[in-house]
């Protein structure tokens, strides 16, 4: 699949994910790693933190810590999730990533 990571990093800042963050490149890797070979989001942390000199655990809690603390764009949401999002008081990694890897694999096929 033929999926940019810089189509990746543009999703997470209209999500309004601040880039800056750690956590945000770590996103990118983890959505853009999932994609071209799909696995369970514990591989996925190994592969990041492998990548990037830190452990799995340190990845993740970066990845939560940014997820948890965004303003949420609720128009640019319910594009990408497709589902009521205003009821939710925070996002979870889970969702965020497979959200997105959801609606990036839909769109490409068309």
């Amino acid at each position: 699949m033929n999926i940019e990571k810089s189509t990746i990093y543009e999703m997470l800042k209209q999500l309004e994910i601040p880039p800056f963050h750690d956590g945000f490149k770590y996103l990118v890797e983890l959505i853009d790693h999932m994609i071209h070979y799909p696995c369970s989001f514990m591989e996925g942390y190994a592969y990041v933190a492998s990548k990037f000199d830190k452990t799995a655990t340190q990845v993740e809690r970066c990845m939560r810590t940014v997820v948890h603390d965004i303003n949420i764009n609720l128009e640019f949401c319910k594009i990408i999730f497709g589902t009521p999002i205003d009821k939710l008081d925070h996002l979870k990694i889970s969702y965020v990533v497979n959200g997105i890897i959801n609606y990036l694999v839909y769109t490409t096929k068309r």
